[in-house]
């Protein structure tokens, strides 16, 4: 059985779209366990309302009143019954051989802990005039924007790749007993931009020397949000993005038994001297989109010296135990 966690605030219509989605996918695997997270204060879904003639799935709703991606992903582990547990957002639309490219590659590598597939970014209009895509000041989105692809060619994700992102990703049952559950301090939390719970995950999984796939079948299409193509919110979330990076640099170094503070300290120099640097080329440039460019990247590196200082603060990691 493959359980498929998605979480959701319960109020946006783009579930009922997703849900359609999912229903298309073609797979001759025919135990599917959907299972629906609320995280909210209060109850909004039923069975009822998520049910439809033409799913062909187990159901079931989870209510995780704690607000959090990573409590109501840990909620949708705890409920799943399957040996792989595959998460999707609300707002994803899946491509039809989403479900038959997880389950073959899943059974072709055994030995593998994770897979991922493509995230197609989808813009709802133009982009604006300040999203740079060209020079030294291109723009990757932050955080803002969620797509990734390494290519049309399934094979192994290597140290160098981005791992498998949150929207779209699966592990086998038996991770989650042996490296941990995810980290709620590092999901989105309401309004609170924080990244890198998907990112922990998968560091812990390669540590304990198992692969990640990538699977080009497992293909999802996630839309823009209009609330996120403004300036303001690309500064937010390139902060953020930085201090996910900073966090990252120093889990990694803890991971390889590597991390003291002389490390952390080359670090932090590291990422004021790229500041400064990047301060300058910025001041050399016209306003304009391209100096926006650069005053997000600034923020990234700015968002990283933070990541750095907090990142020992961090608590215990829970594990599952069914």
């Amino acid at each position: 059985m493959i359980s498929v966690v998605c979480c959701t605030s319960g109020t946006r219509s783009s579930l009922g779209q997703m849900l359609d989605s999912l229903g298309r996918c073609r797979s001759s695997l025919e135990e599917i366990q959907l299972v629906i997270v609320e995280n909210s204060d209060s109850r909004s879904l039923s069975l009822e309302k998520l049910g439809h003639p033409d799913y062909r799935w187990h159901l079931t709703l989870v209510h995780e009143p704690r607000s959090g991606l990573g409590h109501a992903r840990n909620a949708g582990v705890r409920a799943a019954l399957g040996g792989l547990i595959a998460f999707l957002d609300d707002d994803v639309i899946v491509r039809p051989t989403w479900l038959a490219g997880l389950s073959a590659a899943a059974k072709s590598f055994p030995q593998a802990g994770g897979f991922g597939g493509p995230v197609v970014a989808y813009w709802p209009g133009a982009k604006p005039d300040w999203f740079t895509q060209q020079g030294s000041s291109r723009m990757h989105g932050g955080g803002s924007i969620t797509s990734h692809s390494l290519g049309t060619r399934a094979r192994p994700y290597s140290n160098r790749d981005q791992p498998p992102i949150g929207c779209n990703m699966a592990f086998r049952r038996q991770v989650f007993r042996d490296v941990g559950l995810f980290r709620p301090e590092l999901g989105m939390s309401g309004d609170r931009l924080v990244y890198g719970d998907d990112t922990d995950l998968c560091r812990r999984v390669r540590a304990s020397g198992r692969s990640l796939r990538y699977v080009p079948d497992m293909r999802v299409v996630h839309p823009v949000r209009v609330h996120k193509i403004s300036r303001a919110y690309f500064r937010r979330s390139y902060f953020a993005l930085g201090r996910y990076l900073g966090r990252e640099q120093i889990l990694g170094q803890r991971s390889r038994e590597r991390a003291n503070r002389f490390g952390q300290l080359r670090c932090v120099i590291s990422a004021v001297n790229r500041s400064a640097q990047l301060a300058l080329d910025a001041a050399t440039l016209p306003r304009g989109s391209s100096r926006f460019g650069h005053e997000c990247e600034i923020l990234l590196e700015v968002g990283r010296i933070f990541g750095l200082a907090d990142s020992r603060r961090l608590g215990p990691i829970d594990h599952l135990h069914t």
